[in-house]
């Protein structure tokens, strides 16, 4: 029996394998991401032996809990800054379509999106076609998740 497992198809980074996940309305900021990735590369051509020999570049663009995630191999501190701040106006940017009218982070029946009005009307009813009932989603303008990290040093007087 023959064996047809690729040890370089397995080794394939997301982006390779799924391109952009995320709508298209989120396409100019990726498209800034990448003008960053290009600049760093092009000023530190003769230097990429400070960082492995490897260039800068994408390993995963995607939507996460309705904000833009951009993963890199590595990230230069002024480039990390500033994907967090695309990330951040990723929130008022609505994913499908890019309008800036009225964005909010709205629940997808388990999916969190950053829609403007007609896209979410849209979405919804995609999603009540799809499921046969109506929905009602949760929106918010920002999604946001608070916990609180166990004290360890309380957990070991506890302990002992």
């Amino acid at each position: 029996m023959e064996d047809n497992f690729s040890f370089d198809e397995f080794m394939k980074e997301p982006i390779e394998l799924f391109g952009y996940e995320c709508g298209d309305g989120w396409l100019p900021l990726i498209e800034e991401a990448k003008k960053l990735v290009d600049e760093w590369n092009e000023s530190h051509e003769n230097g990429l032996s400070t960082w492995g020999g490897e260039k800068l570049q994408f390993v995963q663009v995607k939507e996460k809990w309705g904000e833009l995630c951009i993963y890199l191999n590595f990230y230069p501190d002024h480039i990390f800054e500033k994907l967090l701040e695309l990330s951040e106006r990723s929130h008022h940017i609505c994913e499908e379509c890019g309008s800036t009218e009225n964005v909010k982070i709205q629940d997808t029946h388990g999916w969190f999106m950053a829609l403007c009005p007609k896209c979410r009307e849209k979405e919804m009813k995609r999603l009540e076609a799809f499921h046969h009932e109506k929905y009602e989603p949760i929106t918010t303008t920002k999604f946001e998740v608070e916990f609180e990290l166990p004290n360890i040093e309380e957990n070991k007087n506890e302990n002992n």
